[in-house]
């Protein structure tokens, strides 16, 4: 009997520590990793190109990236795409810039994960201007305020479950 026991509180320690690792694993997300240019570059010359890469493969088809001056206006060629030999870039060509300030506005769906997730930074052509907001790079890390709640709901009813 007390070998039984010890094989069932052995089972239910595995399957509590196999449900702590799970949310882990859900919670990845295809975060910004690094940029050309850089958040918050200062460039003497405007880039032809902006690219992102980040932490995960892409769903190509339902990321983009956006390129926006002061006023909100799209600068960018509206060629966002990704690379076939790197699915953790993506790139959207730019028009000529004048001096100034620009957003650039990400957001991607992670193959591994299908949560999408958005966020920004700027770079500045020239000198910053003095009202330039402060670069964005926090992505909202969850799809929607209830996110939390529903992983929660799940894993507790995993638990009972089990």
């Amino acid at each position: 009997m007390a070998g039984i026991r010890a094989l069932l509180g052995g089972i239910l320690v595995a399957a509590a520590l196999l449900l702590i690792a799970i949310p882990a694993r859900i919670e990845a997300h295809a975060a910004y990793v690094r940029s050309d240019p850089a958040a918050d570059a200062v460039l003497g010359v405007a880039p032809a190109r902006v690219t992102v890469w980040f932490s995960e493969p892409l769903a190509l088809q339902l990321s983009r990236i956006e390129v926006r001056d002061t006023t909100n206006a799209r600068v960018d060629n509206g060629d966002s795409a990704g690379d076939a030999t790197d699915p953790m870039r993506l790139s959207v060509g730019l028009r000529p810039l004048p001096r100034g300030t620009y957003t650039v506005v990400w957001s991607n769906v992670s193959t591994l994960d299908g949560h999408p997730l958005r966020g920004s930074f700027v770079f500045h052509v020239g000198e910053p201007a003095a009202s330039a907001a402060a670069s964005a790079t926090a992505p909202a890390a969850l799809a929607s305020p209830v996110d939390p709640w529903i992983r929660w709901i799940a894993l507790l009813a995993a638990v009972a479950a089990t």
